[in-house]
């Protein structure tokens, strides 16, 4: 019962910490967008595309493996960590070098070139902090850091002096903050977890070569998944320009919200996954069916209410010279949905240890993905849009094959027909019509429609949540 109530705790410190983070950071990026002209808000992007690059070399994949490593022997966190450290100070090093490398090669100020480093030695010192803190079942410094320095950044955002204001100022408050908030945490490490242990000499077989060996999966997956997320970004600016990357970005970042409710979502259902699979897997598998329908049903619903109003409260939010940004947001806004999916059918995949399937499935993705944003990313923001929503659906297909054979869940044509037609169709009606008044009637058609066929996902969820509703009320 205390190891379930401190899971609960730890998980509850995260859930809220993060949410109130995000809903900061929102601010901070719309502050950005509104005080920044539209070309230096591209700029900022672009410093954080090559900052977060950087980062996951920097770390290596190695936040994991500590984490574990700790938890299994948190009586030598001392003697891990100074194992860990050099590791870590080389990888970090390496990466500041490279970053030298590239800001010589693009031709960039010296001030932008020491605020990514900075945002590098950020990212490293606190994921470095966070994995030591993590091992020893603690997650509050991590809650309590991010809001009271996502304050600071607000307020410091918000205090700057309109004639004070350009691309660097702001930069450097960013990466001042997050380097301050770092520090913070890695000195609170050093004081509750590394000095009262010093005595104790870590004796283990762990050696630096075999970190790095369990660290490879880890950073092969974050760098596709980091290259994926940020190299349009790159590319748009090389070939197009840093105004293109504003309106892309601005449609990215309205995005975020979506993906951490999915992701705090698969969070709570992996523990149950990997109990039903363990203990019934015929249970398992029907509740893997109910979960990706019950996903697809409520991201359709968001997604319709976000795309339908975007006109509106777009422009009112980030400004009228972000306009453009409102037919890419609702493009990307269907993406994220694929997003939402391919996390719920990785998290499943996780929960049965089929680690094998996740890195198939993660470097075909890349094959796929990465040159075709290399070549139809000098067609603009708006063309790659449409791009990456048709890869997105033909790769959840796949990946939906993948999940079937994996663990035999003997899906038919007719349940892949009423799981993807609707949503294809709500796809074309929202970004290919433009009269409201067809678009809605055709939105509202295809809604019945789907309600009332064989099998429909959308009558059954809605039936399971008024159920659950039902005996919540009852209770």
């Amino acid at each position: 019962m205390i190891e379930k109530n401190s899971i609960l705790k730890n998980w509850l410190y995260l859930l809220s910490s993060d949410i109130f983070n995000k809903v900061v950071m929102f601010f901070v990026f719309v502050l950005l967008a509104r005080r920044l002209s539209v070309e230096d808000f591209g700029l900022f992007n672009v410093f954080m595309a090559i900052g977060s690059i950087f980062a996951v070399f920097a770390n290596f994949g190695t936040n994991l493996v500590i984490t574990r490593e700790v938890a299994l022997d948190d009586k030598h966190t001392s003697g891990l960590f100074f194992k860990f450290l050099p590791i870590r100070l080389a990888f970090l090093l390496i990466s500041i070098l490279l970053i030298v490398l590239y800001s010589s090669y693009e031709s960039k100020s010296n001030l932008i070139l020491i605020a990514t480093i900075f945002f590098v030695i950020s990212n490293s010192l606190w994921d470095f902090s966070e994995s030591i803190a993590f091992g020893n079942y603690i997650t509050k410094y991590s809650s309590i850091y991010n809001v009271i320095f996502g304050v600071i950044l607000l307020c410091l955002m918000i205090l700057v002096p309109e004639n004070k204001v350009n691309l660097f100022s702001l930069v450097s408050i960013y990466v001042g903050t997050l380097f301050i908030r770092a520090l913070f945490y890695f000195v609170t490490i050093l004081k509750k977890y590394i000095y009262p242990s010093m005595k104790e000499k870590y004796v283990g077989a762990l050696t630096s070569i075999k970190v790095i060996k369990l660290s490879l999966p880890y950073v092969w997956i974050r760098t596709i998944g980091i290259f994926v997320d940020q190299v349009p970004i790159l590319i748009l600016n090389a070939q197009l320009g840093a105004k293109e990357v504003a309106l892309y970005s601005i449609a990215l970042r309205l995005l975020t919200p979506i993906k951490m409710v999915v992701n705090t979502a698969a969070k709570a259902v992996f523990p149950f996954l990997a109990k039903w699979n363990e203990s019934d897997n015929t249970l398992f598998k029907k509740k893997v069916i109910i979960g990706y329908e019950v996903t697809l049903i409520l991201s359709i619903l968001v997604t319709l209410a976000l795309v339908l109003t975007s006109s509106i409260w777009l422009p009112e939010i980030f400004g009228q010279e972000y306009v453009h940004a409102v037919q890419i947001f609702n493009i990307l806004a269907w993406f994220a949905i694929i997003v939402a999916l391919d996390i719920y059918i990785s998290t499943v995949l996780f929960s049965t240890s089929n680690q094998n399937f996740i890195s198939i499935i993660t470097t075909v993705d890349a094959l796929i993905m990465i040159p075709s944003y290399l070549y139809f990313s000098k067609y603009g923001a708006l063309f790659l849009s449409y791009v990456q929503l048709a890869l997105g659906v033909i790769l959840l297909i796949y990946h939906l094959i993948v999940l079937n054979n994996a663990l035999k869940l003997n899906l038919n044509k007719l349940w892949f027909s009423v799981n993807i037609l609707p949503l294809l169709s709500l796809i074309s009606v929202t970004t290919l019509l433009h009269d409201g008044l067809i678009k809605l009637c055709s939105i509202g058609i295809i809604i019945i429609v789907y309600y009332f066929i064989e099998n429909s996902p959308l009558k059954s969820s809605c039936m399971l949540i008024l159920d659950t509703l039902k005996k919540k009320s009852e209770v």
